[in-house]
């Protein structure tokens, strides 16, 4: 049976929304493991400070270690991405967040680390999305920088539909 899923829209990192983490915590059949998924940002120069933001937070808030499961390009290296299959693997708390729904989807469709988050979601681990991965998840991607920083008309993109 799948996890649960919670799609937060931005503020995953924020001090109120510990009090969500936790009560997230309490839905799992064991400790929490939380791995950061960082596709969504994997185009930005400062990914590793995103990432680190999840790691200290989850640190500080909750004296758990993150494990990261660094993704930045479907084509990355076979080394680079069995680590983040092994990140994937041993989570019960998948958390993916800020960067761009469009940049997330394109590398998700055409890597097994999406396909791998989904095999874990299916067996029961929770995937808390928020931001730009919880519409990459979607079944059409609001194309959030190609629109407000490029100047490009309103349009959709092709999403992941991971609920079909």
């Amino acid at each position: 049976m799948p996890g649960w899923l919670t799609l937060m829209g931005s503020g995953e990192t924020a001090a109120g929304m510990a009090k969500v983490h936790r009560s997230l915590f309490d839905g799992l059949a064991e400790a929490p493991r939380p791995a950061f998924l960082d596709t969504p940002a994997g185009f930005e120069l400062g990914v590793e400070a995103i990432a680190t933001r999840f790691v200290d937070y989850f640190a500080q808030r909750f004296d758990l270690p993150v494990a990261l499961a660094a993704h930045h390009q479907a084509d990355e290296d076979p080394e680079t991405q069995a680590r983040a299959l092994a990140a994937i693997a041993q989570s019960n708390y998948i958390l993916a967040g800020p960067g761009s729904p469009t940049y997330a989807a394109r590398q998700w469709m055409r890597s097994p680390i999406f396909q791998a988050v989904g095999e874990r979601w299916r067996a029961g681990a929770q995937l808390v999305f928020a931001s730009s991965a919880a519409i990459a998840i979607s079944r059409h991607v609001l194309p959030v920088y190609e629109i407000y920083k490029v100047g490009r008309e309103l349009h959709w993109g092709e999403g992941l539909d991971l609920l079909g």
